[in-house]
């Protein structure tokens, strides 16, 4: 299914779509972001600024509320936010938006764990590094660019990322809630 996560109709329509297919909604991955432009703060346009909230913040919030809706009608679940570790850290090189909408979704996260942990909800998130192939301020950023700042010198392989998902969604992870891992190579502890 194809969504714009911004607006609400569409995130509404996604879990609306997992309900009717599997009956009820168990879990939850909301994987929304965008880098928007690269602008310092006083350069920045309030066309930006809008579009990267409107993705990374609010999007995560419209998934988040009907996800939270499905689960509270059959009994609880699991959700895990897509942040960064742009949410854990500040954040130079032009992506003060982007830093605040991802420590938006961390606030978020934790808020949401707190009002639903007494109806077996558990909203968790995942603090992601980046990916070599993804654009930067400088155009594709490359796997060695990533490697020099990393700790652990390479990039996060998807598979790292969807690892960490799945255990915060499984069963095994039934008494962690409000958490935001950095699933990083080591930067957010520099």
């Amino acid at each position: 299914m194809k969504a714009d996560l911004s607006l609400e109709d569409d995130a509404r329509s996604m879990v609306d779509a997992a309900v009717a297919a599997y009956g009820r909604l168990g879990g939850a991955f909301t994987n929304a972001g965008i880098d928007g432009a690269f602008e310092s703060v006083a350069d920045s346009t309030r066309e930006n600024w809008n579009r990267v909230m409107a993705v990374n913040l609010d999007g995560v919030w419209l998934c988040l509320r009907s996800e939270i809706r499905a689960m509270l009608a059959t009994g609880g679940g699991a959700v895990v936010n897509t942040s960064s570790i742009g949410g854990l850290v500040g954040m130079g090189l032009g992506l003060s938006a982007y830093a605040a909408a991802k420590h938006g979704v961390v606030g978020l996260t934790r808020a949401a764990a707190l009002e639903y942990a007494t109806q077996e909800i558990r909203v968790s998130g995942t603090a992601r590094t980046g990916r070599y192939g993804q654009v930067g301020a400088t155009g594709v950023v490359t796997e060695q660019e990533i490697a020099a700042v990393q700790p652990i010198n390479r990039s996060a392989w998807p598979e790292e990322i969807a690892e960490s998902v799945a255990w915060l969604l499984s069963d095994r992870a039934s008494f962690v809630t409000g958490q935001a891992p950095a699933v990083d190579g080591g930067p957010v502890v520099q």
